[in-house]
Parts: structure tokens; sequence; C-alpha cells
């Protein structure tokens, strides 16, 4: 497995790049106790200072953990791509109709009924702290006709990429 470390413009691409694809990821609260507490959410966009932003209810659990304690982890993984992304960030609660109008888009019904009209609705805001990805430098048919000749032959033919994603 290579390992390729990026940092502020290549790392924020990346996570852009992984999160997008991923669509749906998981946005855990409430670290310091386990467990910890997750739900599948959809990160609505990566902005250029690499903060992650999603749409929430202001009486929502995930809210009220983040009053708590506002350290979150964001997970994002496609596993049949073998692409992965782990996100230790801060989360801040934000009212910003602007922000939201920017940010909305008519699926977010499924999830906001009211939409940005609701004055129950927010924006989180994830600023990365540490972040981690794993990546493949090859499509899935290259990694299986590597994964099969390096059984037959006994020959390692790994085509991963691992490394650490920094913002300063």
């Amino acid at each position: 497995m290579d390992k390729v470390n990026l940092i502020d413009n290549a790392a924020i691409e990346k996570m852009r790049e992984l999160a997008g694809r991923a669509q749906v990821g998981f946005f855990q609260t409430y670290l310091k106790h386990a467990p910890s507490h997750g739900r599948p959410m959809v990160a609505v966009k990566v902005d250029d200072a690499g903060r992650f932003w999603f749409f929430s209810k202001n009486n929502s659990r995930k809210n009220h953990e983040i009053r708590l304690s506002n350290k979150v982890q964001l997970i994002f993984s496609r596993p049949h791509s073998l692409e992965f992304l782990e996100v230790y960030g801060e989360a801040r609660i934000v009212r910003d109709e602007k922000k939201m109008k920017e940010l909305w888009t008519p699926s977010l019904r499924n999830w906001i009924p009211g939409g940005i009209e609701e004055p129950d609705t927010t924006l989180i805001c994830v600023k990365p702290i540490e972040a981690h990805y794993w990546d493949t430098k090859h499509n899935t048919a290259v990694l299986l006709f590597k994964g099969v000749l390096g059984a037959l032959t006994g020959i390692t033919m790994n085509g991963d990429i691992e490394g650490k994603l920094k913002i300063k």
C-alpha cells in the first residue's frame, strides 16, 4: 500500500471527491461516550476551506449532542470501489438563511419537509481536525485481475493508496 499524504488544496479536493462519490456518510456525535451515536447523512457540500456542510433540525438529537460536545466523526465509504474517508472534526450549528439558500436542493425535502423556511432548520458545519483516506489507483476490474494474478503467482500486487489529509 502506497502512502500519499495530501495538504491544503489537494487534501480538500480528495475529501470533496471521496465524500461526493459516496454521497451519504455516517455522522457520529457524542464521541466521549460509548457507544457514540451515529446516523447516515448527506454532506451537501465540502467548501473551499474543506468544511463539510449538512442540513439538520435544531431540535434533533444530533444538534443536542453537538451542543454538549462539538467533536464529531464523519465516515464515507464506497466499498465496491475501495474508497474510504474518515474525518474527525469540530461541528457548529449554523442558522444562516443566505447559506441555506445556497446549499438547498429539492431532494432535501425528504428529511426537511418545511424547507429552509421552517424555523427549526439549521446547518451543521464540520471543520476537519484530522482526516485519513484509503483509495485505489485503479478501477475495480484491474484490482480484481491483480488479486487473482497475485493469488496465482504469490506476488503481492497492491494498488491501494492511503494517507493523511491536512488543511492548514
